[in-house]
């Protein structure tokens, strides 16, 4: 079981910042924290050199290290921190807790296209906002990122948190006044931004909703987060619901939208499959997790079957303790390697849903949303529609939270990775997951005329 947090790829950007702690930090309390973090990674990661090697961590550490002064505001060693999150993977990275003084209107410039830490608008390169560069600013920014992140999700994160740079470290405050540069004609221009520009976002209270267009035969499954949760009966109910609608209308095109949905659990992702055909999948797996916490681990899983088995009748614990006694090798090799291998095999389907799906994916489709669109493809359900996603098919999940002794900042690790053996077709080369089909429908809330479109595509594409 993989489970993947929503909130860790919420880098600087969410509802609820907490105010920065005016607390100043000794030069030996911000090395302390230094090392406390560097320890967690490197004793609890499942994976902490896939991208970087040791050396360079070592290095990034030392100079950390180098750059602390005798005191220093919270909020600064917070920002120094950040940039720590270039060489970790999206689920392991410093927060913002202590960072952010008061909350910002994050939708208050436009959405900028972004190219070598320069900001693009339609035709024109941004030369200034309110007569300054801001090159450094997105530079800063994108080097808080993690490595792993597609191109597309870093410009998310870049226009998301280009506001709040600006106004905390770069006295740069709204109303904004944009110096703009023609690429065509060479024009140079100021514009005000007189307003917010809102963005379309999925209405989050909604996990998920349904929608039908009866006359066109066509239903859409708005899965916006895979954090299902207490809502798990009423989700279980909707799904079925919502099928047996699909069958008796004759429904014969199924779009399910996963452009909002930044991950939760995967394990609420078979309720879905269930209703869907579906290809036989046999595969091998591997379970990492950091060599010091595989015999923890082990104790734990053995522990939780032998509990499980306690409470079943004679058969199912007659094939629990076969389990048990077939992993007692793999065990043994898991507490030495931290890896354990395994065989899965989903059954074939034929009797779920009976016409076309599309799944929509956009750059904010990551974590456990990314494990559901993999699965699509593996189980070869249907069509993948949008835009590459966020993040890549093989990540590391089951996050944790720690505090930072002293200076009380919050950061995430996370604590192992679930692999296939065999790779998903049509990934690009960093295992960035790219739709049958591309589409614009990022921010955008897309209309019947839409659907359609993606049909007659799909129709011409054979």
């Amino acid at each position: 079981m993989k489970i993947s947090f929503t909130y860790v790829l919420c880098l600087f950007f969410t509802l609820s910042i907490q105010f920065s702690d005016a607390q100043k930090l000794s030069r030996q309390e911000m090395i302390t924290d230094i090392d406390y973090y560097f320890d967690i990674l490197r004793n609890k990661h499942p994976n902490l050199y896939k991208k970087y090697t040791p050396m360079q961590f070592d290095s990034l550490q030392q100079r950390l290290t180098k750059q602390v002064v005798d005191s220093m505001d919270c909020k600064d060693f917070n920002r120094l921190l950040l940039r720590i999150n270039g060489l970790t993977d999206g689920h392991t990275l410093i927060l913002t807790n202590k960072v952010w003084g008061r909350t910002h209107e994050k939708d208050s410039l436009p959405y900028f296209l972004i190219k070598d830490s320069s900001l693009f608008l339609q035709n024109n390169l941004i030369l200034s906002i309110n007569k300054k560069d801001v090159r450094d600013v997105v530079q800063e920014i994108s080097n808080m990122l993690s490595w792993e992140y597609s191109s597309l999700l870093k410009e998310e994160y870049i226009n998301s948190n280009l506001p709040f740079f600006c106004s905390s470290f770069y006295d740069i405050h709204p109303p904004y006044l944009i110096c703009l540069k023609n690429l065509e004609t060479g024009v140079v221009k100021m514009d005000t931004v007189e307003t917010k520009k809102i963005l379309y976002t999925a209405d989050y209270k909604q996990t998920f909703n349904f929608e039908f267009f009866e006359k066109d035969s066509i239903a859409i499954f708005h899965y916006n987060s895979c954090d299902i949760g207490a809502d798990l009966k009423l989700f279980e109910r909707a799904l079925s619901a919502a099928f047996e609608i699909m069958d008796k209308e004759h429904v014969k095109y199924l779009f399910i939208d996963i452009t909002k949905n930044g991950g939760g659990n995967s394990e609420y992702n078979k309720l879905i499959f269930k209703y869907l055909n579906v290809a036989k999948v046999k595969d091998g797996v591997s379970y990492h997790v950091n060599k010091s916490m595989a015999k923890s681990n082990a104790e734990n899983m053995m522990k939780g079957w032998k509990e499980q088995i306690s409470k079943e009748f004679f058969l199912k614990r007659w094939l629990l303790n076969y389990k048990v006694r077939r992993f007692k090798g793999a065990m043994l090799n898991y507490v030495e390697t931290g890896v354990l291998k395994d065989k899965v095999v989903y059954p074939k389907n034929k009797k779920g849903f009976k016409g076309k799906v599309f799944l929509l994916q956009s750059r904010k489709t990551y974590s456990a949303a990314i494990d559901f669109a993999a699965d699509f493809r593996r189980m070869k359900v249907g069509i993948v529609v949008g835009e590459k996603a966020g993040a890549p098919i093989d990540f590391c999940g089951n996050c944790e939270n720690y505090i930072l002794p002293n200076s009380g900042i919050s950061v995430v690790c996370a604590m192992s990775e679930y692999k296939y053996d065999s790779p998903v077709t049509g990934m690009d080369e960093n295992g960035i997951l790219v739709p049958d089909i591309p589409y614009e429908v990022f921010n955008r809330k897309l209309s019947l005329e839409d659907y359609w479109e993606i049909i007659e595509l799909n129709n011409c594409s054979r």
